[in-house]
């Protein structure tokens, strides 16, 4: 009798073991390809929406092939870090789930009523996908799911990358200057003009005087500004006086303005102004922040008034060094420099000529 309850047990340990292999192999079997998440391309969606739990909204088009944010002016965005970001959710692979249950996307965050960002991906009027994104297991991991499936990943993204200001897509690039194609720079009453190998002189040189190459450098390192918010387009209303404008001409004859006003203080903490300082008061009162108008664009530009500070304050004794001063070239420059710096900052590195 004990022999037969013996072999049932075994044959039953048996069939029970055979069942798990089976359904572990029938599991496997479902997520060993590898398929990616979402089928298609990114490169056929021209529109997408990400939101928060909180229903902040942000929305992204592609215009003639450009992608802009239709909501803050028709901005164009950084389509380099907008191809990488998006393009990576279309690059993920269906690989082994961490929930295989909507019990299980609740409790990581990646339900309609509950999630870090839902990203909404369409073609023309079509929503072609929903993508959730939850809660964070690690550093540079999210948990993720896609509308329509209970299965939730862990993935390797990021959040952040899919911010919900609009500043944080735009381009940085709407005014850069390349130096090499630069033929002349006017600010205040300085006068630069390039040489045949893009170095560049000071115009009116007084006999015994050179061009201080480095303080120029810096100089044009300061051209283009970066900024902070995008703030109207082709007119702005209760303009503040202006507070700097210099120019610059391509070597093809384009000239490009650059002019800068107060922020008038009733658009930085609300309220109503009622006159318009003069252009000296303005520089007097020292603005925190400026509006920038380039002329061959139709934006008004938010940037920091420390950012052109020193191109405010330059002077011309700040460009120019003895012709002799073979021997005391580095001391010199020294000196220069540490000028530029007591006097106005001149001399720290901002940014590069071409705007980030």
């Amino acid at each position: 009798m004990n022999k037969k309850i013996q072999i049932l047990g075994g044959v039953f340990l048996a069939q029970l073991a055979l069942f798990a292999f089976l359904q572990l192999r029938g599991v496997n079997a479902d997520f060993s390809h590898s398929e990616p998440l979402l089928a298609g391309s990114f490169s056929e969606i021209d529109a997408l929406e990400l939101s928060d739990g909180d229903g902040k909204v942000l929305k992204l088009i592609k215009e003639d092939d450009k992608w802009v944010l239709p909501d803050k002016f028709g901005v164009p965005v950084n389509q380099e870090k907008l191809a990488a970001s998006f393009a990576a959710i279309f690059n993920l692979k269906a690989s082994w789930p961490v929930g295989r249950t909507m019990i299980a996307a609740k409790q990581f965050e990646l339900v309609a009523d509950k999630f870090e960002r839902k990203i909404e991906f369409k073609k023309g009027d079509k929503l072609v996908h929903t993508v959730y994104i939850g809660s964070s297991p690690s550093y540079k991991k999210v948990h993720l799911r896609v509308d329509g499936s209970e299965n939730s990943y862990s993935v390797d993204l990021n959040t952040h990358d899919f911010a919900l200001a609009p500043t944080d897509w735009m381009s940085r690039k709407l005014y850069q200057l390349d130096r090499s194609s630069l033929a002349k720079v006017e600010l205040n009453t300085i006068v630069l003009s390039a040489k045949k190998d893009s170095d560049f002189v000071l115009e009116g040189l007084k006999e015994g005087e050179v061009t201080n190459a480095t303080a120029v450098g810096v100089l044009l390192n300061r051209l283009a500004p970066r900024f902070e918010d995008i703030l109207a387009v082709d007119t702005y209303d209760n303009i503040g006086a202006k507070y700097l404008e210099y120019t610059v001409t391509t070597k093809t004859g384009v000239q490009k303005v650059f002019s800068y006003f107060a922020l008038p203080s009733s658009d930085l903490v609300g309220g109503s102004a009622k006159d318009k300082p003069t252009e000296d008061a303005a520089k007097d009162s020292a603005p925190t922040e400026l509006l920038l108008k380039v002329s061959d664009l139709p934006y008004y530009f938010k940037v920091p008034a420390t950012r052109v500070e020193e191109l405010s304050k330059a002077k011309r004794e700040q460009l120019v060094k003895p012709k002799d001063s073979s021997l005391q070239k580095g001391s010199e420059e020294s000196n220069a420099s540490s000028s530029m710096e007591a006097d106005s900052s001149f001399a720290s590195n901002e940014g590069p000529l071409s705007e980030q």
